[in-house]
């Protein structure tokens, strides 16, 4: 018998968030589904197959102490913080609606005033303005949809930290497409955290006419301890974040640059740069890391 859940997590820690989401898609069964709203600290989240050092300023993200996670999901890079609420529909695959996840959000942000559009890419807009982007994944018989909606988010960090292009970098790993944002707040200055996620809570009860059960985070992580733990390390490791990138070249300049494998520098080309053979990229790929490696070459 299918089962309807919402988990709404109190937690900002964005590592255990995406641990709990995990645990909803692999752990309970494929006909229970889920709602589950969290909102992350500061941090940096990019698809399965993309190139952290393309997408992100990774020496100021952690230089800042902002948390760098790769998702299981494809998709762009996004900016995480207080102010932006994510949501995750998980379901199984033969009772999968994707259309009914998107008229729960804009039926939920139009009840608090806001009409938001959704375009061929799949992200809801606000007055031609990207406030929410999409993802999916399959894992057996389990889909997930989560999404990000910027209620308030602060848009100059967003900029901070993640790049528009980098043309140094030559990767077959898949680019974010940059969009102007906004945030539902710009639209009216009366919509709030706990307002969005109420709304959502309750157009997502009223689009399901039978019992919804609720759980908390503390629920779900006493009761697959083990399971938590081992994806919180691999999340948090180096290996997960960087040695997962696919293969890439870094031009310094038209006779010299470095092969990439694995997070490792492989090879290079250029004599002045065979020092650098199997030192892990990102020691070296940080912010103006072109100056800093031809100081090394001239010596």
């Amino acid at each position: 018998m299918e089962k309807t859940l919402v988990v709404i997590s109190k937690a900002h820690n964005p590592y255990a968030n995406h641990a709990i989401e995990e645990i909803l898609l692999t752990a309970y069964s494929a006909y229970t589904r889920i709602l589950f709203l969290w909102v992350n600290s500061a941090s940096v989240v990019f698809g399965r197959n993309q190139n952290p050092w393309k997408e992100i300023n990774v020496q100021r993200a952690q230089g800042e102490e902002i948390a760098l996670i790769r998702r299981l999901s494809g998709g762009g890079t996004v900016f995480h913080d207080l102010g932006n609420l994510n949501y995750s529909f998980l379901e199984a695959q033969s009772h999968y609606d994707e259309a009914l996840h998107y008229e729960i959000i804009c039926k939920s942000v139009l009840d608090l005033g806001v009409t938001l559009a959704k375009n061929e890419r799949k992200d809801l807009l606000l007055d031609g303005r990207k406030v929410s982007g999409n993802a999916f994944y399959l894992k057996g018989n389990r889909r997930l949809h989560h999404g990000t909606l910027l209620v308030n988010t602060d848009e100059t960090a967003i900029w901070k930290v993640l790049k528009q292009k980098d043309e140094n970098i030559e990767s077959k790993g898949i680019s974010s497409v940059t969009s102007k944002v906004t945030t539902l707040e710009s639209a009216s200055p009366s919509i709030k955290m706990d307002r969005v996620q109420n709304a959502i809570v309750n157009t997502f009860y009223k689009a399901h006419q039978y019992r919804v059960e609720t759980l908390t985070v503390d629920e779900i992580q006493s009761g697959f301890q083990t399971q938590y733990d081992v994806i919180m390390n691999r999340l948090k490791s180096w290996q997960w974040t960087f040695g997962e990138t696919p293969p890439f070249i870094y031009h310094l300049d038209e006779a010299n640059h470095l092969k990439v494998r694995n997070g490792l520098i492989e090879e290079v080309v250029g004599l002045k740069l065979e020092r650098l053979v199997n030192l892990e990229a990102s020691s070296k790929f940080k912010n103006q890391f072109r100056d800093q490696f031809r100081d090394q070459f001239n010596d």
